[in-house]
């Protein structure tokens, strides 16, 4: 792992992902904290756009189902392979990509 001791991980989805429902919410994060992963947040997007590159807006009068999700973790490297095995089951439409990175933790 190039010796790097934290990686994040982001899911990338859209709201509107049957697999992604706001009750699985709780599940996802319960995923993440049995594997020793840290600083977990789920994140609803105001704008973005995914493979099909079509934009996904939220506005005030709409209800839209289809803004973009990120979930995003830091792990420790030593646990990155059983999570990233475990979220492949997970998810079921998105993408994953996981970045090493320097942890810096203040007090």
């Amino acid at each position: 792992m190039d010796g790097h001791q934290y990686f994040t991980v982001k899911v990338y989805t859209k709201e509107e992902n049957s697999w992604f429902r706001k009750e699985e919410y709780e599940k996802v994060l319960s995923f993440f904290q049995e594997r020793k992963a840290c600083w977990t947040s789920v994140t609803q997007g105001l704008v973005g756009y995914g493979r099909d590159r079509v934009i996904r807006k939220q506005s005030i009068f709409s209800f839209s189902k289809k803004t973009p999700i990120v979930v995003e973790t830091v792990v420790p490297a030593d646990h990155l392979p059983e999570l990233l095995s475990g979220l492949r089951k997970l998810v079921k439409n998105g993408a994953i990509f996981t970045t090493p990175v320097q942890l810096i933790v203040s007090k």
